[in-house]
């Protein structure tokens, strides 16, 4: 079986292979994709205590970082220094990840739970 069977989040997956091979990538407020839930998505939507909880577990067990790890390797940016300066966990790791924590996520909220995680993570020490 392929490693990219392993991918559950193929958003990550789709934007990282655009930034590794260079391809523009715009953000923007006019919605030209649509998304379709289903009964098989491996996240869902991202709303409710249902959703919290689970995102909190994910993160606590390292699985997030996990797929950070794996899309990293596949679109063959995973010797960068940023990627090896995390991709082993660890506390101390973990901890440097936390100060880089601005330049990784873009809303503020996302970048306040990031850090929260990474916090949480050298807490428990994630390998």
């Amino acid at each position: 079986m392929h490693k990219t069977m392993d991918v559950g989040l193929h958003d990550w997956f789709t934007y990282a292979f655009a930034r590794a091979n260079g391809y523009h990538w715009v953000i923007d407020d006019y919605a030209s994709l649509m998304y379709r839930q289903h009964g098989h998505n491996q996240v869902g939507v991202n709303s409710g205590l249902a959703a919290v909880l689970w995102r909190a577990r994910q993160v606590l067990s390292g699985w997030g970082l996990n797929q950070a790890r794996l899309i990293a390797e596949l679109v063959g940016v995973d010797q960068q220094d940023f990627v090896q300066s995390w991709r082993r966990g660890g506390r101390w790791r973990m901890l440097r990840l936390l100060m880089q924590a601005p330049h990784c996520r873009r809303k503020p909220g996302d970048k306040i739970w990031f850090a929260l995680s990474c916090m949480a993570l050298a807490i428990i020490g994630w390998r």
